[in-house]
């Protein structure tokens, strides 16, 4: 394949990977005004229904977006290792580093968002 092909489906991979990456934390992001609130819609919902959007959309759309970013960290890093040509590899590698900062950032920023929502949902529990 040649460089020119190999660099342009890199960045069109990269491209994907960004756009499931937003949809995925503006899926979790809206959860997140949902759950916090308790209201979904303008609807007041139950503090059991908060805790059910916590467990199965907010965590699972984090684990989601986390696990892809971890999943492209190796996969360029896997990718740097087989291709040829320079600089597809230095951009595999790039890559790789972006992903893997990106990974680290959103399960870090995951793990907060976390406490504090428990934190929240246990304090609404005590009133």
């Amino acid at each position: 394949m040649s460089d020119l092909i190999t660099l342009v489906l890199m960045i069109a991979t990269t491209a994907l990977g960004f756009i499931s990456i937003s949809v995925l934390s503006r899926v979790a992001y809206k959860r997140t005004d949902d759950i916090l609130s308790g209201l979904v819609n303008g609807v007041s919902v139950s503090l059991t229904s908060r805790w059910l959007l916590f467990l199965h959309d907010y965590l699972g759309q984090a684990f989601g977006g986390t696990l892809l970013l971890f999943i492209f960290a190796v996969g360029w890093l896997g990718a740097s290792e087989v291709v040829s040509e320079p600089n597809a590899k230095n951009l595999a590698y790039l890559l790789a580093g972006a992903s893997a900062w990106g990974f680290l950032f959103n399960l870090l920023l995951s793990l907060l968002w976390i406490r504090h929502f428990v934190s929240v949902l246990r304090q609404a529990e005590a009133d």
